[in-house]
């Protein structure tokens, strides 16, 4: 446990230097709208991902863990790439019509296709079920270099916005076909298009996939909002606020994987009561790591926000970075609710109603709030409904947490 949350560790820290390291040099060398611009774009292809790898990875890691000493391994593992495969497809498909509207078309977001290969080509759980994640750490510090040199290199001006993509995503694209490739052919391992596995999959990944991009609406979709409502201006800033404290949340949810196969097997093992002791450890570590995350950024606030933002920066932007780090202990344990209590206890229904009720109430208050008020209503809608969330997901736990946590403290 402990070799494998140093390894993931150093391997969220540099999936999280990749794009910050890019979107640091862009706001220093190119201007907030095309900047602006360029997150628009993407925010298409980040919601996609969601169906490409975010949206399969806790339940396929589940199911891998579990079978990873069987004969079943590989037909989880296939269930796995074939639904990737599909949605890869699919989110093409999605692009290509996308790619009609005024808004849209435009060579930077044709470019920007290669996103989709990215995500597909993210295996980080296929590393952790195999104990490999030391090759993908390799694998990340390579790509990561290449994509900073040519960074550097290439990217002067406006105009260069149209090469990042490509430097951003064919490193790691290469890189991990190489090495999966020769990890299939070593552990006899293979991959086969198979319609069965692909409609099981599908199915049974269907409540927490859709539950998934619809939670993905407010962290990824809203800059589309944003273009469409406000300008691209508003979409730069607001992606300088989202990106610093999404970066420790993308880190404590990646941290928090880990811990899918440690409470499989304790549930298998020793039966529910001492699975729900063992999540009550992990929830009192991930609160205090937020909290930590929370002043860390806090004490920071007069580097980042004025070396981010140069001429742009203002005062009711810092009232706003102040509230939105709010939502960090917020998200992180919500999402540990979610993913490594209910869905490994197969509830996925529980998420599959909030996402039902997020989308019919909570999001529609949320782009109303941004469409009166601007980014200060986008702000505190989302932290508003983000404590909704968290109450939600504490009161459709089996046990009371707090009780628990008590009489184990003083027994």
């Amino acid at each position: 446990m402990k070799k494998n949350l140093f390894e993931l560790t150093f391997c969220q820290l540099f999936l999280l230097l990749i794009p910050i390291t890019i979107n640091i040099y862009l706001l220093r060398t190119i201007s907030l709208d095309i900047y602006g611009k360029l997150i628009f774009f993407q925010a298409i292809f980040n919601f996609l991902s969601v169906l490409i790898n975010s949206g399969l990875s806790n339940d396929s890691l589940r199911d891998l863990s579990k079978h990873i000493k069987n004969s079943n391994f590989s037909i989880k593992l296939n269930e796995y790439i074939n639904a990737k495969l599909f949605y890869m497809i699919l989110s093409l498909i999605i692009c290509i019509f996308i790619g009609f509207f005024a808004k849209f078309n435009e060579t930077l977001f044709y470019v920007s296709f290669l996103y989709l290969l990215y995500f597909f080509f993210d295996f980080t759980i296929f590393y952790q079920v195999i104990n490999r994640l030391k090759l993908n750490l390799l694998i990340l510090i390579f790509s990561y270099l290449s994509t900073v040199i040519c960074l550097f290199s290439f990217v002067k001006e406006d105009t260069d916005i149209l090469i990042v993509p490509l430097i951003s995503t064919l490193p790691y694209i290469i890189l991990n076909l190489v090495v999966l490739i020769y990890i299939f052919k070593k552990r006899s391992l293979y991959f086969k298009l198979d319609f069965l596995l692909l409609i099981f999959k599908l199915k049974s990944n269907m409540k927490y996939m859709i539950s998934n991009l619809i939670s993905s609406i407010v962290t990824k979709g809203i800059y589309i909002f944003i273009g469409i409502f406000l300008d691209m201006k508003s979409v730069a800033i607001y992606s300088v606020l989202d990106q610093i404290v999404r970066a420790p949340l993308i880190f404590i949810n990646r941290i928090s994987s880990l811990f899918t196969p440690k409470l499989v097997n304790v549930y298998n093992k020793y039966g529910l009561n001492q699975m729900q002791l063992l999540f009550i450890k992990y929830f009192m570590y991930v609160f205090f790591l937020s909290l930590f995350i929370i002043l860390i950024l806090s004490l920071l606030e007069s580097l980042l926000l004025p070396f981010l933002l140069k001429e742009n920066y203002q005062e009711n932007i810092k009232h706003l970075y102040f509230s939105i780090l709010i939502i960090i202990p917020l998200i992180s344990l919500s999402s540990l609710c979610a993913l490594q209590y209910f869905v490994n206890l197969h509830k996925e229904s529980i998420l599959f109603k909030f996402s039902i009720y997020f989308l019919l109430v909570g999001f529609p208050f949320i782009v109303l709030n941004m469409y009166v008020y601007e980014l200060k209503g986008l702000v505190f809608s989302y932290i508003f409904v983000e404590v909704l969330a968290f109450i939600y997901y504490l009161k459709k736990l089996d046990f009371n947490l707090l009780k628990v946590l008590y009489e184990n403290k003083f027994r």
